[in-house]
Protein backbone atom coordinates (compact mmCIF):
# COMPACT_ATOMS: atom_id res chain seq x y z
CA UNK A 1 0.00 0.00 0.00
CA UNK A 2 0.97 3.62 -0.30
CA UNK A 3 1.80 5.91 2.58
CA UNK A 4 0.39 9.15 1.28
CA UNK A 5 0.38 10.31 -2.27
CA UNK A 6 1.55 8.43 -5.35
CA UNK A 7 2.35 11.38 -7.58
CA UNK A 8 1.81 11.46 -11.31
CA UNK A 9 5.13 12.80 -12.70
CA UNK A 10 3.92 15.65 -14.97
CA UNK A 11 2.01 17.36 -12.15
CA UNK A 12 4.42 16.98 -9.22
CA UNK A 13 5.07 20.71 -8.68
CA UNK A 14 1.41 21.68 -8.72
CA UNK A 15 0.48 18.73 -6.54
CA UNK A 16 3.09 19.49 -3.90
CA UNK A 17 1.93 23.09 -3.82
CA UNK A 18 -1.66 21.99 -3.30
CA UNK A 19 -0.73 19.45 -0.64
CA UNK A 20 1.40 21.87 1.37
CA UNK A 21 -0.72 24.99 1.07
CA UNK A 22 -4.34 23.94 0.80
CA UNK A 23 -6.91 21.65 2.19
CA UNK A 24 -8.52 19.45 -0.48
CA UNK A 25 -11.82 20.50 1.08
CA UNK A 26 -11.38 24.25 0.68
CA UNK A 27 -13.82 24.97 -2.16
CA UNK A 28 -12.62 28.58 -2.39
CA UNK A 29 -9.02 27.66 -3.11
CA UNK A 30 -7.76 28.90 -6.50
CA UNK A 31 -5.06 26.22 -6.71
CA UNK A 32 -7.64 23.49 -6.36
CA UNK A 33 -9.93 25.02 -8.97
CA UNK A 34 -6.97 25.30 -11.36
CA UNK A 35 -5.88 21.72 -10.68
CA UNK A 36 -9.39 20.35 -11.20
CA UNK A 37 -9.84 22.39 -14.39
CA UNK A 38 -6.52 21.14 -15.80
CA UNK A 39 -6.99 17.48 -14.90
CA UNK A 40 -10.76 17.05 -14.87
CA UNK A 41 -10.38 15.26 -11.54
CA UNK A 42 -10.63 16.04 -7.86
CA UNK A 43 -7.28 16.09 -6.07
CA UNK A 44 -7.45 12.64 -4.46
CA UNK A 45 -8.70 11.08 -7.70
CA UNK A 46 -5.58 12.26 -9.51
CA UNK A 47 -2.91 12.00 -6.81
CA UNK A 48 -3.46 8.63 -5.18
CA UNK A 49 -3.36 5.12 -6.60
CA UNK A 50 -6.01 2.84 -5.10
CA UNK A 51 -6.32 0.60 -3.21
CA UNK A 52 -3.80 1.71 -0.60
CA UNK A 53 -3.24 2.29 3.09
CA UNK A 54 -3.50 6.08 3.23
CA UNK A 55 -2.11 7.81 6.29
CA UNK A 56 -4.60 10.28 7.73
CA UNK A 57 -3.46 12.48 10.60
CA UNK A 58 -6.12 13.79 12.96
CA UNK A 59 -5.36 16.38 15.64
CA UNK A 60 -7.89 17.07 18.33
CA UNK A 61 -8.64 17.63 21.98
CA UNK A 62 -7.36 14.81 24.15
CA UNK A 63 -10.05 12.86 25.97
CA UNK A 64 -10.59 9.24 26.94
CA UNK A 65 -12.45 8.27 23.76
CA UNK A 66 -10.88 10.46 21.04
CA UNK A 67 -8.47 7.90 19.56
CA UNK A 68 -11.00 5.06 19.58
CA UNK A 69 -13.70 7.30 18.10
CA UNK A 70 -11.40 8.33 15.20
CA UNK A 71 -10.62 4.66 14.51
CA UNK A 72 -14.34 3.82 14.68
CA UNK A 73 -15.11 6.52 12.10
CA UNK A 74 -12.47 5.18 9.71
CA UNK A 75 -13.57 1.60 10.32
CA UNK A 76 -17.19 2.49 9.58
CA UNK A 77 -16.38 4.22 6.28
CA UNK A 78 -13.87 1.60 5.09
CA UNK A 79 -15.85 -1.37 6.47
CA UNK A 80 -12.75 -2.50 8.37
CA UNK A 81 -12.72 -3.82 11.94
CA UNK A 82 -11.04 -1.30 14.23
CA UNK A 83 -8.56 -3.88 15.52
CA UNK A 84 -7.25 -4.29 11.94
CA UNK A 85 -6.43 -0.57 11.49
CA UNK A 86 -2.84 0.47 12.22
CA UNK A 87 -2.34 3.77 14.04
CA UNK A 88 0.03 5.73 16.24
CA UNK A 89 -0.50 8.61 18.63
CA UNK A 90 1.50 11.61 19.76
CA UNK A 91 0.19 13.74 22.65
CA UNK A 92 0.98 17.45 22.85
CA UNK A 93 3.52 18.55 25.45
CA UNK A 94 0.79 19.83 27.80
CA UNK A 95 -1.52 16.88 27.11
CA UNK A 96 -4.31 19.12 25.81
CA UNK A 97 -4.24 17.78 22.27
CA UNK A 98 -3.38 14.50 20.59
CA UNK A 99 -2.29 13.63 17.07
CA UNK A 100 -3.50 10.30 15.69
CA UNK A 101 -1.89 8.92 12.52
CA UNK A 102 -4.21 6.32 11.02
CA UNK A 103 -3.23 4.00 8.16
CA UNK A 104 -6.67 3.86 6.58
CA UNK A 105 -7.37 1.03 4.10
CA UNK A 106 -8.74 3.09 1.20
CA UNK A 107 -10.22 1.57 -1.97
CA UNK A 108 -11.21 4.76 -3.86
CA UNK A 109 -11.05 8.55 -3.83
CA UNK A 110 -14.70 8.62 -2.76
CA UNK A 111 -13.90 6.52 0.32
CA UNK A 112 -11.03 8.86 1.19
CA UNK A 113 -13.24 11.94 0.88
CA UNK A 114 -15.86 10.20 3.06
CA UNK A 115 -13.22 9.50 5.73
CA UNK A 116 -12.24 13.16 5.89
CA UNK A 117 -15.88 14.26 5.92
CA UNK A 118 -16.83 12.06 8.87
CA UNK A 119 -13.71 13.04 10.86
CA UNK A 120 -14.41 16.74 10.39
CA UNK A 121 -17.94 16.37 11.76
CA UNK A 122 -16.56 15.61 15.23
CA UNK A 123 -16.26 18.91 17.17
CA UNK A 124 -13.11 17.67 18.95
CA UNK A 125 -11.22 17.47 15.63
CA UNK A 126 -9.13 20.58 15.04
CA UNK A 127 -7.27 19.35 11.92
CA UNK A 128 -7.54 16.34 9.63
CA UNK A 129 -4.69 16.00 7.14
Amino acid sequence: GCRGFSLVRPMIGLQRSIIRNASPFDADNDRLRTFEAQTGKRVFEALVEYPCDFQIRVIGREDASFVNDMLEYIGRVTETPVDEISFSTNPSSKGTFISVSIDAPIDSAQTLYECYAILRQDPRVKVAL
